[in-house]
């Protein structure tokens, strides 16, 4: 069975009750700024983790899933603590990583892309959410990351590939509608996760090329 890391605000523990399969933690730093991990204080604050984590589970419930929670009240987090994340998503062997989120900073340091690209060449998908203003964000704009970001103009499927050689992907507004209120490129993100998980179990690993023709398939047949 595949192993889903999400990367986000943490999670209710009454929604972990609701499988199994689920197990959490939490970065922080303390005041010299050494990196902590707390299996304790899980809770999101935020609300946004435990959207991703419905909209990827409703898809995917038979899944493992290891919550990472790196924000609090506001989506905000430091390089090092997103950095720290992605390692243990490495080091615990997920399949795929969600990261609903960015950094839309024009100096990020190499150090993202190398562990990002580290993911890639040990079989680990990411999944990244773009921007909603349309600014450059990051992991999103890796080139061995997958990008997720929203179309609504005159698209006839639920979800598909933009780009294939830039591993961009979208997912229509009126599909995600039918499962969420609030519509932006965070949960559209996670519901694609949902989505390419699924194939990832049916399927097995797939290489990105067959990914993007899965997606393309399944996405105007939806």
């Amino acid at each position: 069975m595949i192993k889903i890391g999400i990367i986000d605000s943490g999670i209710e523990p009454n929604y972990m009750s609701q499988l199994n399969n689920v197990s959490a933690l939490k970065l922080s730093k303390d005041n010299l700024g050494q990196i902590l991990i707390d299996h304790v204080d899980i809770s999101d604050k935020n609300g946004h983790g435990n959207v991703c984590f419905q909209l990827i589970s409703s898809v995917v419930p038979e899944a493992n899933y290891l919550i990472i929670k790196v924000f609090e009240e506001r989506l905000v987090t430091e390089l090092d603590i997103l950095e720290t994340a992605i390692r243990i998503c490495i080091n615990d062997k997920v399949d795929i990583i969600n990261i609903s989120a960015g950094l839309t900073s024009e100096t990020i340091p190499h150090s993202l892309k190398m562990i990002c690209d580290e993911a890639f060449r040990k079989g680990i998908l990411i999944v990244a959410a773009k921007n909603n203003e349309g600014s450059r964000s990051y992991p999103a704009n890796y080139e061995k990351v997958l990008s997720v970001e929203l179309e609504n103009d005159n698209i006839t499927a639920s979800y598909g590939v933009k780009n294939s050689k830039k591993n961009d992907l979208f997912i229509s507004g009126n599909y995600l509608s039918k499962e969420c209120k609030t519509i932006c490129t965070s949960f559209a993100c996670a519901k694609m996760t949902g989505i390419i998980s699924k194939l990832l179990i049916n399927k097995g690993r797939l290489s990105l090329g067959n990914l993007n023709k899965e997606l393309i398939i399944n996405g105007s047949n939806n």
